[in-house]
């Protein structure tokens, strides 16, 4: 049983539907031209995110949709578009949570469907990140880029 960091009472946790897709947003900086594909560390924390990485439920946008908001509003701009299943996060020991209830800081922006991988169990687990992000990782590539438009 894995000890995760308790949720906030505007965060529900996503089990009810183990085939929905997260869309994950792709910036430049995690995008390896090299071999046309993101990196590894797309799929987990940064330093930012405090273990709650950013995706996008296919229940509450298309990938058109999240791509649209993020170009619109995030610092850099999305080179693609990938998925998991919540199923294939919850088999990776992680939890997939709605964050769409809670409030938004002053001054913030929240993607609709907005939620979030939690990786705050193991934030000081560099190893364990690591491991669990490839995990993500390799179901990402296994279902290819989603399609959407990039503008």
């Amino acid at each position: 049983m894995t000890d995760f960091v308790k949720l906030v009472s505007c965060e529900a946790e996503l089990l009810q539907d183990e085939g929905e897709d997260l869309f994950r947003q792709i910036p430049a900086h995690h995008w390896d031209s090299q071999v046309g594909r993101p990196r590894a560390a797309a799929f987990g924390p940064s330093d930012a995110d405090k273990g709650k990485v950013s995706y996008s439920r296919s229940t509450e946008v298309t990938a058109d949709e999240s791509r649209a908001w993020h170009n619109g509003n995030a610092r850099s701009a999305s080179m693609g578009v990938y998925k998991v299943t919540v199923d294939e996060v919850v088999k990776a020991s992680l939890r997939a949570v709605d964050d769409s209830g809670c409030p938004v800081p002053l001054g913030d922006k929240r993607a609709p469907g907005h939620c979030f991988v939690d990786f705050q169990h193991v934030i000081d687990d560099k190893k364990e990140q690591r491991r669990l992000r490839g995990l993500l990782y390799a179901h990402a590539l296994k279902w290819g880029e989603i399609e959407s438009q990039s503008a």
